[in-house]
């Protein structure tokens, strides 16, 4: 089964509320039943990956995906 990723801009100070919680949740539901992690795309953090360093793969399968139509 594929790896989920959650985007998300950060998990600290300003990106803190009701939509964050509510991804989290979610997240923790999804990797119950498969392999779900969170990404961040706004800020760097220690605990998270970025996405630009552990997605790079999965945006080039999307690209290819989509010039052949799929």
């Amino acid at each position: 089964m594929r790896q989920l990723y959650f985007l998300v801009p950060g998990t600290s100070g300003a990106f803190r509320g009701g939509g964050l919680f509510a991804e989290l949740k979610t997240l923790a539901l999804a990797q119950e039943i498969c392999g779900a992690a969170l990404v961040t795309y706004r800020q760097r953090e220690a605990e998270h990956p970025f996405w630009r360093t552990c997605c790079v793969g999965a945006i080039a399968a999307l690209r290819l995906c989509h010039r052949l139509g799929l």
